[in-house]
């Protein structure tokens, strides 16, 4: 997409880089030693979805600040993951997979249709801002009309 819409040629440029990070989100309070399996989960779904960089949290940090013990379960799981795993042998561990393909082909759809969502908006802005559209000045009406009652303290109509 950024060679076809925006014609970079840099090989560099083209790679699709991001960090990622293990959430105390998933993790549960009651029996914390159970939130190992669910950052290594966490972990081992980064890595084959080509994550360049990983933080794996301390399988306290649900309710606490990490006790020293989970800050070193967290370091041991990465870097279990990272060399004895062997998963960065290979480029893409899932290469072939016809799931991982299907879902690939339908988000890179609905990507692209986004975008051209987007774009159709933008056209349509230089328009707006000339005064020749009416969605800016009927936004900030309806946004002067809402906020009037508030600050009188009136009620909503």
């Amino acid at each position: 997409m950024l060679h076809e819409r925006y014609g970079i040629t840099d090989p560099d440029a083209l790679k699709f880089r991001f960090f990622a990070g293990v959430s105390n989100q998933m993790f549960t309070r009651q029996e914390p030693l159970n939130n190992v399996v669910r950052a290594t989960l966490a972990c081992l779904g980064l890595v084959l979805g080509g994550a360049q960089a990983i933080t794996v949290i301390g399988y306290d940090e649900a309710y606490d600040i990490p006790s020293e013990e989970a800050q070193l379960v967290a370091l041991r799981t990465q870097q279990i993951m990272a060399y004895e795993t062997h998963l960065s042998a290979t480029v893409d561990p899932l290469a072939g997979s016809y799931y991982v393909e299907a879902i690939t082909d339908e988000t890179e759809e609905r990507v692209r249709a986004f975008m051209t969502k987007i774009d159709e908006q933008a056209a349509s802005w230089p328009r707006s801002r000339a005064g020749a559209g009416t969605a800016r000045s009927s936004t900030a009406r309806t946004c002067w009309r809402r906020a009037s009652p508030t600050a009188t303290s009136r009620s909503w109509a």
